[in-house]
């Protein structure tokens, strides 16, 4: 018996069908399953989601010229604990999508400092100036208990002068963990000549006296529009179930 076109066609058909449903039912091929392969990168997408909506809010921050400088931008002189306190609906909106996601979030600052060498502490009026400033708590500190194992400022230094040093390189992300807690550092860039002039005046004349070391003069009236003048680091915890 000769099969027509058509009977030969609704055979392939079938046979293909055949072959999904035996696809489907062996082990280790089904899509829960493929789906949860995924999920940690899915996660971090999320995480650098939500903590580029609140960079774009703290980037403003560093632009407007009517506030204090560098980590006085962010935290209210006086204010204890040191709590971000958001000021206009996009920053509200960004905290608020935080605390949604069950996202844990911790600030920190650091100026071009930290491409020289950490001043000792027993120099209290030259390491004001330079140290690592933080952490400020973004979400509210102790939602998720204890957060005495933050680093502290001194043990970010390194991690923040090879940001620095990666953002006159390239890109806009530098990350690590230390302990639990995941960091993404993001730079602050002059985006004005008034920024340049200002910084490097503060680089010239305040800070670099004091540090020494093999980049001193590298760091000294160098700065140009789109340079990092300083680093943001964003200490975070997911407790996203």
């Amino acid at each position: 018996m000769s099969l027509t076109k058509q009977d030969t066609g609704r055979i392939v058909s079938a046979s293909l069908f055949l072959s999904l449903i035996v696809l489907a039912l062996l082990p280790g091929r089904s899509t829960a399953t493929r789906q949860d392969v995924s999920l940690p990168e899915r996660r971090e997408e999320a995480d650098d989601r939500l903590l580029s909506l609140l960079d774009d809010s703290v980037q403003q921050r560093f632009k407007d010229i009517d506030k204090g400088f560098g980590y006085r931008r962010i935290i209210t002189a006086g204010d204890t604990p040191h709590r971000f306190k958001p000021e206009n609906p996009k920053e509200l909106r960004a905290v608020d999508e935080l605390r949604r996601s069950r996202m844990e979030v911790f600030l920190y600052v650091a100026g071009r400092g930290v491409l020289g060498k950490m001043p000792p502490d027993t120099d209290p009026k030259i390491y004001s100036r330079v140290r690592i400033k933080g952490p400020a708590s973004i979400t509210p500190a102790g939602d998720y208990g204890d957060t005495g194992d933050l680093p502290r400022p001194e043990q970010l230094w390194d991690r923040a002068r090879a940001a620095m040093l990666a953002f006159h390189m390239s890109g806009d992300t530098y990350k690590f963990a230390i302990g639990k807690w995941k960091f993404s550092a993001r730079p602050v860039f002059a985006s004005e000549q008034s920024c340049v002039d200002c910084h490097n005046v503060r680089v010239t004349h305040k800070i670099l006296p004091s540090l020494g070391g093999p980049l001193q003069e590298s760091i000294s009236n160098t700065l140009r529009i789109g340079d990092p003048l300083g680093v943001v680091l964003y200490a975070y915890e997911s407790h996203a179930k």
